[in-house]
């Protein structure tokens, strides 16, 4: 079955167009790779399974962040002397983000806080608090005891392959439908010729013989047997016409027409393989695109066994950041306050 589909396919590749228009092999193959519905879905189902490796590396440009929130609290309290009555706050955040495939988080955050708090004993209301600083955050555990990053992209890699496979084993079956029917066509139409010249021969033999038995020179014996014999090849000619038919109705709907008319098929003989071009049974089979799939399906899975084993570690990073801090009671001075960079901020932690 594999060395055949080898040489059908080779044929295919081989085969001449011929001038004049005539229908060869290979435009066979060509159209119901064309039209074939399961070979256009794998085409797709790959180019969809190619998107996955970028998408993963798409997590890793940098983004803009932007919030604002605005909070009141008049909320009945202890001490309203000391506490106030009421409080507001205003809080606005602007800043880049950028992670790395390590699962390292870098942040450069602009945040200014406008606290207003009417009370006797604050000495400064409203208070504005902005701080320009840089925030990083590093997963130890997850990333470095097994980098998730490197298992992920490998799965959709793994995952590309299998699909290529697929399609590629799409592709194979329908051209092999296409150069079975196309070749049961011809060699329909190449009986139908057959018969059809024996069945002018035979006709021919029985007008000889009545010729000769006018004048005694044959027997009835031999005029009933030419009789037989042009019945016989006018049976045979019925038969190979239904036959081309029926290979007719096989060839459209392995091209995936509706009825329509063949048009000639190319004559002469179709190419063969040439020595170079044969292969040894295990070399067909391990090309077998049906097996390379599998195997890909395999690697896939195991590459999602990874991701598993390696998402139920705990969640342990290491984060650190750096500011710059200014205080007042208005935006302005507040950020000609942080602009002096006399105070600053450090923090560290896990």
């Amino acid at each position: 079955m594999i060395t055949s589909l080898l040489i059908i396919l080779t044929a295919a590749c081989s085969a001449q167009t011929p001038a004049g228009g005539a229908w060869t092999l290979e435009g066979a193959v060509r159209e119901a790779l064309a039209a074939s519905p399961e070979v256009t879905a794998a085409a797709k189902r790959c180019e969809e399974a190619g998107l996955e490796e970028p998408a993963l590396l798409a997590e890793l440009d940098p983004t803009f962040e932007t919030a604002y929130r605005h909070a009141r609290a008049r909320a009945p309290r202890a001490a309203p002397a000391f506490e106030g009555s009421s409080a507001k706050r205003d809080t606005w955040e602007a800043g880049f983000s950028q992670k790395t495939l390590l699962g390292t988080q870098a942040r450069l955050l602009m945040r200014s806080d406008r606290w207003m708090n009417p009370t006797p004993f604050r000495q400064l209301d409203p208070t504005v608090d902005s701080r320009l600083s840089v925030e990083i955050s590093q997963p130890l555990l997850r990333y470095f005891a097994g980098r998730p990053d490197i298992a992920r992209r490998k799965r959709a890699r793994a995952a590309v392959a299998a699909a290529d496979q697929v399609w590629r084993q799409a592709k194979e079956e329908t051209a092999a439908r296409a150069a079975r029917a196309y070749l049961e066509w011809r060699h329909a139409l190449d009986l139908v010729g057959i018969h059809a010249a024996g069945t002018a021969d035979a006709r021919a033999l029985l007008a000889k013989y009545k010729e000769k038995r006018r004048y005694g020179l044959a027997e009835e014996s031999d005029l009933l047997q030419a009789g037989a014999s042009l019945e016989s090849q006018e049976l045979q000619l019925s038969v190979a016409r239904s036959r081309v038919e029926s290979a007719r109705h096989a060839l459209l709907a392995a091209l995936f027409k509706k009825e329509a008319h063949l048009p000639e098929p190319a004559g002469g003989a179709i190419a063969g393989p040439s020595a170079s071009d044969s292969v040894s049974d295990e070399e067909a089979v391990a090309r077998r695109p049906e097996l390379e799939a599998a195997a890909q399906r395999k690697e896939r899975a195991e590459w999602d066994l990874r991701v598993a084993k390696l998402d139920t570690l705990p969640e342990f990073s290491l984060d650190a950041s750096y500011a710059f801090a200014g205080l007042d009671g208005s935006y302005g001075r507040s950020l000609s306050d942080m602009g002096s960079l006399d105070h600053a901020v450090a923090t560290i932690g896990a």
